[in-house]
């Protein structure tokens, strides 16, 4: 699939182009909502926590789901893709191994299930301290110095196979620095107790 699409990005990119400059020319000068959201300056860090919004809760919605089929005794279809259930399974398993080494099949209830996952608390503090923390500073920024529209004027259209290596390096700086940031929260005792385990 990976193959076809970039491929694809190859075989019409001279198609792909010349729509990418109509729909660019509709961004920089329309009037409907969405070309006045784009120029604006808020556009970007708006974008990111609304999709942040709608993944994170759709996780959310899923762990609820497992949990009430957990509740009635049912195995969930998702529970399989929840790496917390993956991990106890494992866990019990190996258990269970390391207990017909030692006792044998006899000694073993071999009917025995990994036990339930207990599900922390979702925290929802973050609607309090983290949202505001990210928000109000970008908000400040963009009051204090507009920049947004002036630069997309000055901007020509993007070509589709510049969009797809901006889009790649993007998520791999992304990720790079997500991990070293996660990294230094379970390195670093004060960021482990106060940022990243609350």
């Amino acid at each position: 699939a990976v193959f076809t699409f970039i491929a694809s990005i190859f075989a019409f990119s001279s198609k792909l182009d010349m729509l990418m400059i109509r729909f660019w020319h509709y961004l920089q000068n329309g009037t409907d909502l969405l070309p006045r959201m784009f120029r604006h300056d808020h556009w970007e860090w708006g974008v990111a926590v609304w999709a942040f919004f709608f993944w994170i809760h759709g996780f959310w919605l899923a762990d609820r789901a497992v949990a009430q089929a957990d509740a009635k005794g049912i195995v969930h279809p998702w529970k399989k893709y929840r790496l917390q259930d993956q991990y106890e399974q494992e866990k019990f398993r190996r258990m269970q191994l390391r207990k017909l080494e030692q006792q044998g099949e006899e000694d073993m209830d071999l009917e025995a299930k990994a036990p339930v996952v207990k599900q922390h608390k979702w925290h929802l503090g973050f609607w309090i301290f983290e949202l505001p923390l990210y928000c109000i500073p970008l908000y400040i920024w963009d009051v204090l110095i507009p920049r947004r529209a002036a630069k997309i004027a000055a901007w020509g259209a993007p070509t589709a196979l510049g969009v797809c290596k901006d889009v790649t390096c993007g998520l791999l700086l992304y990720d790079f620095g997500f991990f070293v940031c996660h990294y230094l929260m379970h390195k670093v005792p004060f960021l482990y107790k106060y940022v990243h385990a609350k």
